[in-house]
């Protein structure tokens, strides 16, 4: 699903998810969200009416979040449908370091496994973007306020819904690496006005944090709070 942004970046962020070896996808667009023809008008996109809810309209059993200044690697979709459908968790994480998410704040190195229950590794929990992962489509409908897309209205709002369903996750499955790289448009702004170095991207995560502390309870809400620390 492609979140609501720049719509001059948005034909170039659906067409690298068409150009996946992992061919199998649909990519659901806001509505307006996208401005002219995708290679020849790819049956694979469609472009939703307002107000319809993305995550019932989807028909996979796997969702991932993109926002339109982010370009997948390749082969980037088959790697996290592979780890997912193979480790039979909720939720997969991709945390390699560098990219628009960047994944700061997740030290996936204090496990010793790449499934982990975010009950027994609250470091996990450090890394809240909504679009460096990719979800059971199910859980994420159970766990995200009225289906994810009324939880994901905001960007504040859709790190928090990605939050609780990492949470709320009966296991999270780990990718050690970057698959997600900032789109050219980024990549050639001046430093201070790219998204990782804007104040809105932190107020973001803060928010999450702060939600994701909300759903912990004790002795796992007193490591995640030190893990942060």
């Amino acid at each position: 699903m492609l979140l609501d942004g720049d719509t001059d970046s948005a034909a170039a962020a659906v067409a690298a998810v068409l150009q996946q070896s992992y061919a199998s996808v649909e990519v659901l667009v806001p509505h307006g969200g996208l401005v002219g023809p995708i290679d020849g008008d790819d049956d694979r996109v469609r472009q939703l009416p307002p107000g319809v809810d993305p995550a019932s309209e989807a028909t996979g059993d796997l969702l991932m979040f993109l926002r339109p200044d982010e370009r997948l690697r390749t082969g980037a979709l088959e790697r996290l449908v592979d780890r997912l459908t193979g480790s039979g968790a909720d939720v997969v994480l991709a945390v390699g370091v560098g990219g628009p998410e960047e994944s700061p704040w997740c030290v996936a190195r204090s496990t010793d496994s790449d499934v982990v229950g975010s009950d027994r590794s609250p470091d996990v929990l450090l890394d809240v973007g909504l679009t460096n992962r990719m979800f059971d489509a199910t859980h994420w409908r159970s766990v995200a306020a009225g289906g994810g897309w009324a939880a994901a209205a905001t960007a504040a709002a859709a790190a928090a819904a990605a939050a609780r369903a990492t949470v709320e996750a009966t296991a999270v499955a780990l990718v050690p690496e970057q698959l997600l790289e900032a789109g050219e448009e980024d990549a050639e702004q001046p430093l201070r006005t790219r998204r990782r170095y804007r104040p809105d991207p932190l107020r973001e995560r803060l928010t999450a944090l702060a939600d994701v502390a909300g759903l912990l309870e004790g002795s796992v809400r007193d490591d995640f709070l030190v893990a942060l620390a």
